[in-house]
């Protein structure tokens, strides 16, 4: 499976967008009634602005362990104001890595370039057991996304030390 083929992508409307070396964006494509925000307003509802966030530090663990299984270990979201935009951009770049982790801000981007959500967020290997996936568990995402086995350092790029491709 590719990265872009994750069903979290699909559940949240988003695309993956990797044309910057150096940061994962995912893009609202599709809106749901599940996207509307409290009260049923047009603004984006949290939940699903978390989901996104999470998802777009998770694919850049994935990215940074080389297509090891990577999970969310710490999240932390800051609502500066109300999503209106039909279109925001998630855009997340790694801060720094250290063994097993890598530590993660990510933006809500609005139409017209203004950030409206802040995250930062840790995001670590796991091993998932051979009875829950295809294998041991450390080659969940290596073989099918066509990435190798080292890490790369923070601050490094994303698609070219993975290469990785979107499709």
């Amino acid at each position: 499976m590719r990265l872009s083929q994750m069903a979290i992508l699909n559940h949240l409307g988003v695309r993956i967008d990797l044309a910057d070396d150096h940061a994962v964006r995912l893009v609202l494509e599709r809106i749901t009634p599940a996207h509307a925000g409290g009260l049923g307003t047009e603004r984006l509802n949290g939940a699903m602005i978390a989901g996104m966030m999470d998802c777009a530090m998770s694919i850049a663990g994935i990215l940074h362990f080389r297509g090891r299984t990577c999970g969310t270990v710490q999240l932390s979201i800051q609502f500066m104001k109300p999503v209106r935009c039909k279109t925001p951009v998630v855009e997340c770049q790694a801060v720094r890595r250290a063994t097993g982790v890598i530590f993660l801000e990510a933006r809500l981007l609005e139409a017209n370039g203004r950030c409206a959500v802040m995250a930062t967020g840790i995001v670590g290997v796991t091993r998932v057991g051979a009875e829950d996936a295809a294998g041991d568990g450390r080659e969940n995402w290596r073989a099918p996304a066509g990435v190798g086995a080292r890490a790369s350092p923070a601050g490094a790029p994303l698609v070219q030390v993975c290469e990785m491709t979107e499709g």
